[in-house]
């Protein structure tokens, strides 16, 4: 099996938050109509979903719960110099054009950007339990709220783009940079949390210089993130690429190699490691180690064991073997 495209909100919940600092430097803060307070008077009302680029994205993670669950899905927000003078009531409304617009986004290298397309659907069976929200009185925030069946939407791509149709009373700002934007969820599996990383790889020299035989720790959490009811992928702060270390201990991360391993629900064997990015012009993938047959996870302590190799065709280089162990730490 080969997923190709599911794998982007999950890298986008990690790098929204990187970027929203760099969306605020322009006119609009000057003016006084985003949601950063300048320091003058004007009194605005913006959706607090994180910015990347010009747009607005951020995924909510969800657990994987079998039963109808109202979930605070996205904020609204007063900025400026004071809190609600009184209740502050904003209508919200859907917009499909919103989910569009990420959805035909390409990069310069041509490739779909921040998100595929297709990737991104709005579900009919989500309800959306107050679309006009109250901010009240001496307070700044107010929360949308949804309610749906997390387990339906597993290893699915489902968002809801959303922007500021009105407010009242008059007196406030539609936040010029973020009144719109889209949530998406991500229902996360039994598996997904925060991990510690531990890694050896063995004949990794002609691939960027990577260790052969050695072992090194991933210096912070990982999360191994939700893409299917049984299949996660490892996300680091290289993004979901495969990771590797130089024989001194750096970091390394490879394109057209992103990892997604599925492990067998009954007997917790990891059966498959499929690339995200495959087929890809380098002929880069992953093939079962034949030395190594018990991959898998441990249920009792939580862990995970993997092993496998990476293989280039174009130009040919050696296979890296890759040997992975990732401990529990909690949920992200």
């Amino acid at each position: 099996m080969k997923f190709q495209s599911i794998k982007v909100p999950l890298i986008l919940t990690l790098l929204c938050a990187v970027v929203l600092t760099g969306c605020l430097k322009d006119g609009y803060f000057d003016n006084g109509t985003t949601q950063a307070y300048n320091g003058g008077t004007i009194q605005t009302i913006s959706l607090d979903i994180n910015a990347l680029s010009a747009q607005n994205y951020s995924a909510l993670p969800v657990p994987n719960i079998f039963t109808d669950t109202t979930v605070q899905f996205v904020q609204v927000e007063l900025g400026g110099p004071n809190a609600a003078a009184q209740d502050i009531t904003v209508t919200l409304d859907t917009s499909s054009a919103i989910l569009d617009s990420f959805n035909n986004v390409v990069d310069v290298n041509g490739d779909p950007a921040p998100i595929g397309p297709g990737d991104l659907f709005n579900p009919g069976t989500i309800q959306i339990v107050n679309p006009v929200v109250v901010i009240p009185k001496g307070q700044r925030v107010a929360w949308l709220q949804i309610k749906f069946l997390p387990h339906d939407y597993i290893g699915q791509d489902v968002a809801l783009g959303f922007f500021i149709k009105s407010i009242s009373p008059s007196g406030y700002t539609i936040g010029a940079n973020q009144s719109s934007g889209a949530v998406g969820i991500v229902i996360e599996n039994y598996l997904d949390g925060k991990y510690i990383l531990t890694e050896k790889t063995v004949g990794g020299t002609p691939w960027s210089g990577a260790a052969d035989g050695q072992t090194f720790q991933w210096p912070s959490k990982i999360i191994y993130g939700t893409i299917g009811s049984n299949t996660n992928t490892i996300n680091t702060s290289a993004g979901t690429a495969q990771v590797a270390f130089t024989a001194s201990g750096g970091q390394l991360a490879y394109g057209s190699l992103d990892p997604a391993y599925t492990i067998d629900p009954v007997t917790f064997q990891l059966t498959s490691v499929d690339n995200l990015d495959g087929p890809n012009s380098r002929g880069r993938d992953f093939v079962p180690n034949p030395a190594v047959t018990d991959s898998r996870y441990d249920p009792a302590t939580r862990t995970l064991y993997f092993s496998y190799g990476v293989i280039q065709t174009n130009p040919p280089r050696t296979t890296m073997w890759v040997y992975d162990t990732l401990v529990y730490q909690g949920p992200r």
